[in-house]
Formats: structure tokens, sequence, C-alpha cells
């Protein structure tokens, strides 16, 4: 099964969080399935390479942007 979760909305003050968290363990969070799935082990791998050369490509495009940034603080 494929879904996602949005993000909880976890307060910076201590007792909002405190509550936030409260309300989190009494009440779960709900997660919305968009489908459900069946692949063989061969079609699994497939999908595993791809997800990871996404994370990869996203890994190269964050440390390049992080770069571009460092260089550019360094200028002023």
């Amino acid at each position: 099964m494929l879904g996602t979760i949005p993000p909880p909305l976890i307060p910076q003050d201590v007792e909002g969080r405190r509550q936030a968290l409260d309300v989190l363990k009494d009440n779960g969070i709900k997660v919305m399935v968009h489908g459900r799935y069946q692949m063989s082990r061969e079609r699994l791998d497939e999908l595993i390479q791809v997800l990871q050369q996404t994370a990869d490509q996203y890994d190269t495009l964050v440390d390049r942007a992080a770069k571009a940034q460092s260089e550019h603080d360094g200028k002023d």
C-alpha cells in the first residue's frame, strides 16, 4: 500500500508541543492511502533502483545548491 501522511503541526512552545504530541498519541496520524499494488520481485528491484537514482539526484542538487550558496556568501 502506498499513501501519504501530512506532517502534523507541532508548536514551538513547550506547552503547545506537549498538547500536540498528546493529541497525536491519542488519535494517531491518518494515512491517506492512494493505492494498493502488487509487483514481482523484479519490478520491486526496478522500483528500488529508480527511487535510489531519484534520491541520488536530489542529494546532488542539494549539495550543489549548498556549495553555490557557500561560494556566494564568501564573496560578500
